[in-house]
């Protein structure tokens, strides 16, 4: 026996309401069904891990302790003391993804991670080294012609004296005001064949740590005291009006002062406490000849060009020593100097 099924009768009232939240409803499921069940939230760490855990248990057996590794992997590199390192992308990017994506996630950090690769040493190549050799020839040639059409044009080149660092002596703290001042004893040979006065010597002092110079400026020469009829002696300042010339190939010790206390007390102050690692650079900026004109050339030849002709020499001389054996990343490091380029290329 059937019940007959009655006839419901609704108000229009209820009617509206009850079509409204099955409309509702309908949308709902439909924009739940629009979303992946298996997609990570990166919402917050608790939800990524919820989540992991939750793909981990879906994976299949087979795969997944592979994906186990790479979920440990993760939290070790992104949640570990001290945090991520900077050159990995924030975690929050795995928002959305689903397993395959992750594992090619992590497979990229590992990439970014990974130490570099270090390049097999090239094998020798004769033929490169030969086109080599020459460049480096070439290069002596060109330099050998600008020094000589320096000392056509009548000037003088840094290869023609030769000096190391001054000895530097620091003012001394109990010395008079009037003779405390820093010294600098240059051991300076004229190779010309001609005399030439002493040079213009300049001092930069660095600080690395700030990388600021603290001094930069010529250093003042002072030519030794001169005697005169009975024994007299006038001192450099006193009716000095020129320094005794530099004969050629006869080494001469020059002294240069800077700072003296009565007149830079903050020169001198500073020359008495200069900081351990304070870098000390000089070069000679000038050099005079019967004149008093300065003849160094500061265009043709300049200490740089005599560096990379030095250097050039210098490469030279050890690939012809290993022609069959010469490699770029076996050279000397004069071989680097001005020719970057070229090594790396070959």
């Amino acid at each position: 026996m059937t019940t007959p099924i009655k006839d419901i009768t609704m108000s229009p009232r209820a009617s509206s309401t009850l079509i409204r939240v099955l409309c509702q409803a309908g949308i709902l499921l439909a924009l739940a069904g629009c979303q992946r069940s298996d997609a990570l939230d990166a919402s917050s760490h608790d939800a990524l891990t919820a989540s992991l855990k939750a793909m981990s248990s879906a994976t299949p057996a087979a795969t997944r302790k592979d994906f186990d590794a790479a979920v440990s992997y993760f939290d070790q590199q992104y949640f570990k003391a001290g945090g991520a390192d900077a050159t990995l992308p924030d975690w929050h990017a795995v928002q959305g993804m689903d397993r395959t994506e992750f594992l090619h996630f992590v497979d990229i950090i590992k990439g970014v991670l990974a130490p570099p690769v270090a390049l097999p040493p090239d094998a020798p190549d004769p033929e490169v080294t030969r086109r080599y050799l020459e460049s480096l020839e070439l290069q002596h040639d060109l330099l050998v012609e600008r020094r000589d059409q320096a000392h056509s044009d009548g000037h003088y080149t840094v290869d023609q004296f030769q000096w190391a660092n001054p000895f530097f002596t620091p003012p001394a703290p109990e010395a008079p005001v009037l003779t405390s001042e820093a010294t600098f004893i240059l051991n300076f040979t004229n190779h010309t064949a001609f005399n030439v006065y002493p040079p213009t010597l300049h001092l930069t002092i660095m600080d690395p740590d700030k990388g600021i110079p603290l001094f930069d400026e010529d250093l003042e020469y002072v030519p030794e005291p001169k005697k005169k009829t009975l024994d007299k002696v006038i001192k450099a300042g006193f009716g000095w009006s020129r320094p005794d010339p530099i004969p050629s190939n006869s080494p001469t010790l020059l002294r240069y002062v800077c700072c003296q206390l009565l007149k830079r007390p903050e020169a001198n102050n500073l020359m008495q406490h200069l900081p351990k690692a304070a870098q000390f650079e000089y070069s000679i900026t000038a050099v005079e000849d019967y004149t008093q004109q300065d003849q160094l050339d500061h265009a043709t030849y300049t200490a740089r060009e005599n560096g990379e002709l030095n250097a050039a020499d210098q490469c030279i001389a050890d690939v012809k020593a290993r022609m069959k054996t010469w490699t770029p990343a076996t050279a000397i490091p004069a071989c680097r100097v001005g020719h970057e380029h070229e090594t790396d290329d070959n």
